[in-house]
């Protein structure tokens, strides 16, 4: 049996999602819920409670697969009968997918080998997509397809260029050899004519009478002989130019024929350089042309890779850019690989509860027994769930003294990680093999409950600082770590390698689904330096109820209430507000069968101080009580109740008055109006005090909000509920 628990229960991973915030939590366990309804995946086990498990307190409510320190959701699915008529369902499921498999155990198999497949198609397409990237010059936005065909028609200019080059050098050298079988040819002509010359000189010679040269010393012979022989010479060219016999006839037919001599060696050096130099030329120009062709055939092969890759159904990838990769594989491989893993790891589920029925197994809080029963539920729902205050215990084990469960969770996700103090969370990574940490240095920071000169004493008590005063505690703040004033995020951001910005270490999501382009756009100048994408297209003005931004004065006075502050008029006015539209806000957003939506999924209200937020639901449980019923409860609080959700409609309610001054808690920093903003999905609201955002002062937060609030196109002025109370 034990070898069954390794195969069937150990192999099976453990993620763990974690945060400080109850909210992040429940929307963590409410997207894993849905995946089944958004992508049309059927499981193929009668329990549908999602892909989440919450690990919570005993006194936590939750509409999700709930597991406490004594109970679990999985009870009734595991008694021998349920575990029964779950195989069957399973089979019957899996009868559409794999007819020729009777068996759990045949099905997870042939599961098994299809997850196999599409990883190692995954792993294919990526390598030939880059193989593709990094031939073609690393173009993200480059088409596959559009990459090797312009690679391909450079290679081939480059064939063709060269080619064009090697024939004008052979042309050259066959035109050389010519010229040197010329040049020899008239060298040789050259000196037959020269040897005629002199043998012709040499006939006359023989041929002058003997008493002209024996009375030569006469002038009138010499006169006579010479012009004798003057005749003689002009009749042949290369003598032409001597007058008579006295000019050194022997010494000239040899300097022609050494100036023959020199003429064909020069013009034969001259042909040997210039030959050198087109043959030169010609190597290079053959090497360019083989380089080519090796280039093209590589990136022909590079391209057959790539379709090879496609094969089996993914030729729509065939012209993807590298940059729309990840978002093709994510639906088509990845995608289809988690319905398949889901179904695996039902089946391993089933083989395991199979074992342990017959074994007689329970669980127990020793050690291994306990990883394991985490492992058993996470073949039912992968993704463990909890905050940090709950989940050291989960994964403490006892064995006559405590036994946590060091680097034993495969991957945590820190989710809203800008709002985890390092002492909250930081002690949970050593439980952890590899952890992913998800957050927002700009949206809301942790609730810290440390001062700096706490944290400084502790600090010096073990053993990181020297003194009070010590110079490294600045670098310890600097990187996030200390209790004072860090946070995990910050930590994440220091310690990260990957760095997608200059000024910004880490991976950021540029995709922004959840707000109107405008309201996103207050939050991407006020933050965000115009990194994110807005992805939802603009609501046409005529489809809308309630504008992007929209604001109502009131004149209310604020007043303290302890540490915090409200203003009951604002309070009223809101309240005012809410009970006028409310009926037309949940007409608006009805269902697809008509039905009016609940305003309190629709609209939340937010405020800088919980005085501010009590004094609003003071008046809401007084005159609309049905909003703040336990299963249907309007959010109402700081920005914090909103941190990690989402509505419709947000109501921001600045709490001071028109008589205070100074600076505003709100734009201390700029992220609380960041998030409060970024919660609205459709329209942004602020009922207060107007004159508190003033569009002269950008530098502030609330003064780039007034651009947005009063911007001709994107702000309006609400209507009023009680006009004996405002100040318009």
């Amino acid at each position: 049996m034990g070898g069954c628990r390794t195969e069937y229960g150990a192999d099976c991973p453990l993620i763990l999602v974690a945060s400080t915030n109850v909210k992040a939590v429940e929307n963590v366990l409410d997207s894993f819920a849905k995946i089944g309804a958004e992508n049309g995946h059927e499981r193929w086990l009668p329990y549908q409670g999602g892909f989440g498990l919450f690990l919570a307190s005993e006194s936590r409510e939750s509409h999700h697969p709930t597991c406490t320190a004594w109970n679990h959701s999985f009870t009734d699915h595991e008694t021998p009968e349920a575990v029964a008529r779950a195989e069957q369902y399973y089979l019957g499921k899996a009868t559409a997918l794999f007819p020729q498999e009777d068996t759990v155990e045949g099905v997870s198999a042939a599961l098994r080998r299809t997850l196999q497949y599409l990883q190692r198609k995954m792993q294919d397409i990526v390598a030939a997509r880059y193989a593709v990237f990094r031939a073609a010059g690393e173009d993200p936005g480059e088409g596959a397809e559009v990459s090797c065909k312009r690679l391909l028609a450079e290679q081939q200019a480059l064939i063709d260029a060269a080619q064009a080059a090697i024939e004008a050098a052979q042309r050259e050298l066959h035109a050389q050899e010519q010229q040197a079988r010329v040049l020899e040819g008239s060298h040789q002509r050259m000196r037959e004519e020269i040897d005629r010359a002199e043998k012709a000189w040499l006939a006359y010679l023989e041929s002058t009478p003997w008493w002209m040269d024996l009375l030569s010393f006469l002038p009138p012979v010499l006169r006579r002989r010479q012009a004798r022989d003057r005749h003689f010479l002009l009749s042949n060219a290369l003598t032409a130019d001597l007058r008579h016999r006295d000019d050194g006839l022997e010494q000239h037919f040899k300097a022609l024929r050494e100036r023959a001599a020199r003429h064909r060696s020069q013009a034969l050096l001259a042909l040997k350089e210039r030959r050198a130099e087109v043959e030169h030329g010609l190597a290079a120009q053959t090497q360019r042309r083989a380089a080519a062709q090796q280039a093209q055939v590589k990136i022909d092969g590079i391209f057959q890779r790539w379709l090879e890759a496609l094969q089996d159904g993914y030729e729509a990838m065939r012209d993807m850019a590298l940059k729309d990769l990840n978002d093709a594989i994510d639906i088509m491989i990845r995608a289809v690989m988690f319905g398949l893993a889901d179904r695996y790891w039902s089946g391993q589920w089933l083989l395991e509860m199979r074992q342990r029925l017959i074994a007689g197994e329970s669980d127990s809080k020793g050690r291994v027994r306990l990883e394991a029963k985490y492992r058993r539920f996470a073949k039912l729902a992968p993704c463990l769930v909890s905050n940090f205050h709950m989940a050291p215990a989960f994964f403490t084990a006892w064995q006559g003294r405590d036994m946590p469960f060091w680097n034993t969770i495969d991957l945590l996700i820190v989710d809203e990680a800008g709002q985890v103090a390092p002492d909250v969370g930081a002690s949970m990574f050593a439980l952890a093999r590899k952890a992913m940490v998800v957050g927002d240095t700009y949206q809301i920071e942790p609730v810290w409950n440390n001062g700096e000169g706490c944290d400084r004493a502790n600090a010096v008590k073990f053993g990181l600082l020297s003194d009070v005063a010590d110079a490294r505690y600045d670098a310890m703040e600097q990187g996030g770590y200390t209790p004072a004033s860090g946070s995990l995020m910050r930590v994440a951001n220091q310690a990260c390698r990957v760095r997608k910005y200059r000024d910004m270490r880490g991976l950021m999501l540029t995709e922004h689904r959840r707000c109107v382009p405008e309201l996103i756009g207050y939050c991407n100048e006020l933050i965000y330096a115009g990194r994110l994408q807005a992805l939802r297209s603009r609501i046409p003005p005529e489809q809308r109820l309630l504008p992007p931004f929209g604001w109502l004065n009131v004149a209310g006075q604020d007043r303290k209430a302890g540490a915090s502050r409200q203003n009951p008029e604002e309070a009223q006015a809101i309240v005012d507000w809410i009970k006028a539209n409310r009926a037309d806000i949940e007409r608006h957003y009805a269902d697809e069968s008509g039905q009016p939506t609940p305003l309190w999924k629709l609209l939340g209200i937010v405020t800088p101080f919980a005085a501010q937020a009590a004094a609003i639901q003071r008046l809401l449980r007084k005159e609309t009580p049905d909003l703040l019923h336990k299963s249907a409860r309007l959010t109402v609080g700081t920005v914090h109740a909103l941190q990690g959700a989402e509505r419709s409609i947000v109501i921001f309610s600045p709490t001071y008055g028109p008589s205070f001054t100074g600076s505003a808690f709100y734009d201390q920093k700029p992220n609380m109006l960041n998030v409060a903003v970024s919660r609205a999905k459709d329209s942004f609201l602020v009922i207060g005090n107007a004159a508190l955002f003033d569009k002269t002062k950008s530098s502030r937060p609330s003064g780039l909000l007034a651009r947005y609030l009063f911007h001709p196109q994107w702000g309006a002025q609400l209507a009023g509920a009680r006009k004996a109370r405002l100040v318009v």
